[in-house]
């Protein structure tokens, strides 16, 4: 009964997952078919979700607490919150130096795609059986929220 069942499941998921690709394919459900008002609500879900998760939230104490020390002391003038990029908007716009850029611009890069924090994904492959995947911080958040 169970091996019916699970015959009759990937035959019928192979008809969704074409069904899905055919629609999405290429598509980013985050920024697919809204406007620029509903675009801004999305990124700034988006960001709050990046920022919530936990892997964020050991690389903010790990990485950037005591660089963020470093900057207050810097520039006293910049209010500091707990929203990083935020925070490098304002220093930038308050007359970041050019070496403090190239940082902002490498932690960004290690927020979002740091090899360290990548996690394996394992996906239904319905052809060829199990097929792993690897995805950044923020790739994981866009596909499984």
């Amino acid at each position: 009964m169970q091996k019916i069942a699970e015959a009759t499941m990937l035959k019928h998921m192979k008809s969704v997952q074409n069904n899905y690709w055919r629609e999405w394919k290429g598509k980013d459900p985050w920024k697919y078919n809204t406007d620029a008002k509903q675009l801004a609500i999305r990124e700034n879900t988006m960001k709050n979700l990046v920022r919530s998760s936990d892997r964020y939230i050991t690389m903010r104490q790990n990485d950037f607490e005591p660089d963020l020390e470093g900057m207050m002391r810097k520039f006293p003038s910049i209010n500091f919150t707990d929203i990083e990029f935020d925070i490098w908007s304002a220093a930038e716009k308050d007359g970041l130096e050019k070496s403090l850029r190239n940082i902002r611009s490498q932690m960004i890069k290690s927020v979002f795609m740091r090899r360290s924090w990548t996690i394996l994904i394992i996906k239904l492959h319905l052809r060829n059986g199990k097929n792993s995947e690897m995805m950044s911080a923020l790739l994981s958040v866009k596909n499984i929220k």
